[in-house]
């Protein structure tokens, strides 16, 4: 009797352990598929705190090589078609902001008073096509006061981006941006 069971506890063993196994390889390209999409969204990310970085420099050249040659930028119903066009704007808020004034930092970038907070990122991929929406915030410095400490920061401006991506050679660029800008308020004086 015992010797019955043996391949009765085996065979208990062996066949939920097989059916595992052959579930796993079966959902194995759904797992390739969802790493994939988890890596892309994480590139994508990547981008926008690139495109943050570049923008709060004003760095014309790093944020234009995040768009797609033939990219289409929109901000506030003014549109910038292409990377020259999309460097010309960045080059005219780079003598507004005074960049070219400030120290720069350990890597050698200029810093304006104004810095760009990015959330509610919402990203759909879809193979080398994705879409995003978020918020922005534009949070500027207030200058110092009349016995030379620094005032606390504010909210300058606030808004919404709609995102059209393209992944060409492994590398994720925006071919598209819609800026809105919901709120605005006056520009402290920064002296």
């Amino acid at each position: 009797m015992s010797a019955m069971r043996r391949p009765g506890l085996l065979g208990a063993i062996l066949v939920p352990a097989v059916v595992v196994g052959l579930s796993l390889i079966a959902s194995s390209s759904g797992w390739a598929a969802d790493s994939q999409a988890l890596e892309d969204r994480l590139a994508i990310e990547q981008v926008w705190a690139k495109y943050a970085t570049a923008l709060d420099t004003a760095d014309a050249e790093a944020y234009a090589a995040l768009f797609t040659p033939d990219a289409y930028v929109e901000v506030d119903g003014k549109p910038y078609k292409g990377r020259e066009a999309i460097q010309g704007m960045i080059r005219q808020i780079r003598g507004r902001l005074g960049v070219d004034q400030a120290p720069p930092d350990s890597h050698g970038r200029r810093f304006g008073p104004i810095r760009h907070l990015l959330s509610n990122l919402v990203v759909d991929v879809k193979g080398d096509h994705a879409t995003s929406e978020s918020y922005w915030t534009e949070i500027i410095t207030n200058g110092k006061n009349a016995q030379g400490v620094g005032n606390p920061p504010s909210v300058l401006k606030m808004g919404r981006y709609e995102d059209e991506l393209v992944k060409r050679n492994g590398k994720w660029f925006f071919s598209k941006r819609i800026i809105t800008g919901d709120l605005q308020m006056p520009r402290p004086d920064l002296r």
